[in-house]
């Protein structure tokens, strides 16, 4: 045993050992160490700093690469951002190029006309830098294929085009025309047909359709009902235009492709299709596209052609009424007491169901919303008793445009409108008279446009004796007074007989041979002022 006692600066330090254990006491507070080998101990230290100082520098590196590879792929992210931003540039600049050029060549167009006039080449100096920046609004254009709206005055802009029932070519419109067939290509589905015993048809979107699938039917298709039993080759379903439950037979021979409106973004029907009439579809408000000829027909109507002038009311006193002018007419009416009859409101003696309630009731009043034409008569006829009535003045909006193309937003860029206008006012119309500005022509069809809305067009139809055939003009006339010529080209024929003009219109007109053989064709040509 060794026992050591020491004082060092007022510390009584004690040390005694007894085997591998140590007693330290300094100033009698005991301190117990199980090693007596010091250098073991730092040297186990430093060994474990080591490794401390090992690992952490391991993880030094593994926090450097992460942060370097992270920094590489934010600069691959940069330069892809940099690069798409490069082509967008380039994109708009190739278009405002294009501009450019195609404003210059009009110029030139002109100044061939004129040499005189310089001051155009000025026109296209100036209007370079516009037409550049015009090209970056194409970027923040708002409007949008499909678009309507209602216009006082004609917009000083080419984007819009005025819907009057006229056919427009897919040359002059092409983007236009290539949406206007994709939505006639998204709205097509494969329909297969089940007859009713009296022949007419309804259609499934499937072969074997299931309890619950939808049918059409109706042209133009339209949802029409919904299965509630299969039965092999016969379904049952209920018909939303009957009260009963119907039941119909599988008839392959009506199967095909057909146009449901309600797949589409907006209604685009052919022709031949706009002739049918059934459940008073009114196709006012849809597209038309002829495939055949490549040219598209506008909706003539979008739905906000009039409305109600409230400052306007005046007291219906007593039916018959006859309406002043174009009107909204309200008229209230009660049905008689205990009358077993129906009663009606009438316009122009035709009836709607005013009320039905059965006999034996005493019924309120009703009101009835009319929009009317001046001179049409309201009356009350049946078990309708009037009661008092109110009419208001219809106010119809203007002429109803529909965007067709890229426009520009900024009134002080250069558009195709202000260009045009620009142009024309340089024109010296002592020297030069009216100019082809416009062109067409796709098989049999053509048309030519002249600066002082003179418009030629003309081309070839197939006729069958004894029936009428009816022609849609590529461009319509301002009046139906414009000139029409036929030319039968019979071919040697001798059973072809004379054909008329039966019905002229401002866009269209019907042709009558008197008899014949089928597929006798006719050459026509008309000329006129053009709206």
């Amino acid at each position: 045993m060794l026992k050591i006692t020491t004082n060092t600066n007022k510390a009584h330090i004690s040390v005694s050992s007894k085997g591998a254990q140590a007693d330290i006491q300094v100033n009698n507070n005991p301190l117990k160490y199980y090693s007596l080998d010091a250098k073991e101990s730092a040297r186990e230290a430093q060994k474990q700093a080591s490794i401390a100082s090992q690992k952490l520098e391991e993880i030094n590196q593994v926090f450097n690469n992460t942060q370097a590879s992270l920094n590489t792929r934010e600069e691959e992210i940069l330069e892809t951002l940099q690069e798409k931003q490069l082509e967008a540039i380039d994109a708009v600049n190739t278009a405002g190029a294009l501009q450019i050029q195609a404003a210059t060549e009009k110029v030139d167009e002109i100044l061939s006309l004129n040499p005189a006039d310089t001051n155009l080449s000025n026109l296209t100096e100036a209007g370079i830098e516009t037409i550049q920046n015009a090209a970056f609004e194409k970027l923040n254009n708002p409007f949008f294929f499909g678009m309507s709206e209602y216009f006082n005055s004609a917009p000083n802009n080419l984007s819009w085009l005025k819907s009057e029932g006229q056919w427009n070519s897919k040359s002059v419109y092409p983007d236009y025309y290539d949406w206007l067939s994709e939505q006639r290509t998204k709205g097509t589905k494969q329909l297969y047909a089940w007859g009713y015993p009296s022949g007419d048809h309804t259609w499934t979107l499937t072969p074997n359709p299931q309890v619950g699938d939808p049918l059409y039917g109706w042209e133009p298709f339209r949802y029409s009902g919904t299965v509630t039993q299969v039965n092999g080759n016969t379904i049952t379903f209920n018909n939303i235009y009957s009260t009963n439950n119907q039941t119909v037979t599988r008839d392959e021979a009506g199967d095909g492709e057909y146009f449901i409106a309600e797949f589409a973004d907006i209604p685009v029907f052919l022709p031949s299709e706009i002739t049918n009439t059934n459940y008073g579809y009114n196709y006012d408000y849809a597209w038309v596209i002829n495939t055949t000829d490549e040219t598209f027909r506008l909706p003539l109507k979008n739905g906000e052609e009039t409305y109600i002038d409230w400052n306007s009311e005046q007291t219906i006193l007593s039916l018959p009424f006859t309406v002043p002018f174009d009107s909204f007419v309200f008229v209230t009416c009660e049905r008689k007491d205990n009358a077993s009859d129906y009663g009606y409101i009438t316009v122009n003696g035709k009836s709607c169901i005013a009320f039905e309630n059965s006999a034996g009731y005493t019924v309120g009043s009703d009101t009835m919303q009319l929009l009317l034409k001046k001179g049409d008569v309201v009356n009350a006829s049946g078990n309708s008793i009037f009661i008092f009535g109110k009419y208001y003045k219809a106010i119809s909006n203007d002429s109803l445009y529909f965007y067709v193309g890229e426009t520009i937003q900024n009134a002080n860029l250069i558009n195709a409108g202000v260009i045009s206008e620009q142009l024309a006012g340089k024109l010296d119309s002592s020297n030069v008279k009216a100019y082809i500005v416009e062109t067409y022509q796709n098989g049999a069809s053509w048309y030519r446009i002249w600066s002082d809305g003179f418009c030629e067009q003309w081309g070839t139809i197939t006729t069958n004796g004894g029936q009428y055939t009816s022609v849609n003009l590529l461009k319509s006339y301002s009046t139906n007074k414009y000139n029409l010529v036929l030319v039968d080209y019979v071919e040697g024929n001798a059973n072809a007989y004379a054909s008329s003009v039966q019905y002229q219109y401002n866009g269209r007109f019907t042709v009558y041979r008197n008899s014949g053989n089928t597929g006798l064709k006719i050459n026509w040509n008309a000329c006129g002022y053009i709206s």
